[in-house]
């Protein structure tokens, strides 16, 4: 999304009064970034955490250990689960969270990745109903967290223009 996009939707929001919290992975802090810049994004945005590892993700947004033995840390389930975790670190009033494999984990990594590099999970919390999204792009790892910060921001603002 480019940054007349970006600065429309912060607009929204922040005419709505839509406070934002947003949990990163696989985009590892690339969407907070690309909020840095826009006008009035103090008002919207109180906080993310990029929440890479497993246990960032158990011990800051408070997923179930179980949830990511049973769906792996890139799933629609751990998502939920961390949008769903956003609320009681920031309180906000629309929480994003986004996982998934932008490319294959290093020979050392004691991680394995389940689903196919490419694939991207976002879930946005909004108003007390979960939104669910996924896709599977293209690309080298830095073109897959690209284009999953623009799906996100897409969703988002189909969300708040609705």
């Amino acid at each position: 999304m480019n940054k007349n996009s970006l600065e429309l939707l912060i607009k929204a929001m922040k005419e709505q009064k839509i406070t934002l919290a947003i949990a990163e992975s696989i985009t590892a802090g690339n969407a907070m970034s690309n909020l840095a810049n826009i006008q009035g994004i103090s008002d919207v945005l109180l906080g993310g955490v990029v929440t890479y590892k497993r246990e960032t993700k158990e011990q800051i947004l408070d997923v179930d250990a179980k949830l990511i033995d049973d769906f792996t840390a890139e799933s629609q389930e751990v998502t939920n689960a961390m949008a769903k975790g956003l609320r009681s670190v920031f309180m906000p009033k629309m929480s994003v969270a986004i996982t998934g494999a932008a490319s294959e984990p290093s020979k050392e990594s004691e991680y394995t990745i389940k689903v196919p590099v490419g694939t991207v999970f976002l879930s946005i919390l909004y108003k007390d109903r979960l939104y669910e999204f996924h896709d599977k792009f293209g690309g080298n790892g830095e073109q897959v967290r690209q284009q999953a910060v623009d799906m996100m921001f897409k969703e988002i603002s189909k969300i708040v223009n609705t």
